[in-house]
């Protein structure tokens, strides 16, 4: 009875010119939805809406396609999909970040299963670790965007089958095998060079 509560008091506290007070309640006052890194981000709309990625335009659709094949000997699958995604990401332009993000705000899925391929290719096939942890980060930077359930969601909307190659349980496995590789050995290092380990 007559407490003042937490944001209660009317202070101010700015911190670097960010007004980092307390919150104020009902009366017009700041809230979590008012925090940047608590907004939906631009991509979750394709995710939700468009996972098939239609509506993105014609290369995507072909590419979801031609990505959409299995191959009966796993190595060529591995080795047909890598390539697919090598040349998908060179011809959008994604090798820019910032046309990635544009990219991943048409195609959020086919963003992921790209980065997917082709740092499982690096890491697994090539034993490049270097690039893999790379493209890894990248993919890692989309998938922790959202919540877990939501990504195999999308891409199992309204189908019996994936719409693309890429699942959380995927993403987890090849960042466990990123991780687990990169136990006692730093990122300048390339072990993906016929020398080996170099630095």
């Amino acid at each position: 009875e007559g407490a003042v509560g937490l944001g209660d008091t009317g202070e101010t506290f700015v911190e670097d010119g960010v007004d980092k007070s307390p919150v104020r309640g009902a009366e017009g006052g700041k809230g979590l939805a008012d925090d940047e890194s608590f907004q939906m981000p631009d991509y979750a709309d394709a995710l939700y809406s468009d996972p098939a990625c239609e509506q993105a335009g014609p290369a995507w659709v072909e590419y979801r396609q031609q990505m959409a094949i299995v191959y009966e000997i796993p190595e060529e699958d591995e080795d047909t999909k890598a390539s697919l995604a090598n040349q998908f990401l060179w011809s959008s332009g994604m090798k820019a970040f910032k046309q990635m993000d544009k990219e991943a705000n048409k195609c959020f899925l086919g963003v992921c299963a790209t980065l997917y391929h082709l740092a499982r290719h690096r890491m697994v096939v090539e034993g490049n670790y270097h690039s893999a942890s790379v493209l890894a980060k990248s993919l890692d930077r989309y998938v922790a965007s959202i919540h877990p359930g939501k990504l195999d969601a999308a891409n199992l909307a309204n189908t019996s089958a994936p719409l693309w190659p890429v699942s959380d349980y995927l993403v987890g496995r090849l960042v466990r095998e990123i991780a687990s590789a990169s136990r006692g050995r730093s990122l300048d290092e390339d072990c993906g060079s016929p020398k080996g380990c170099v630095k």
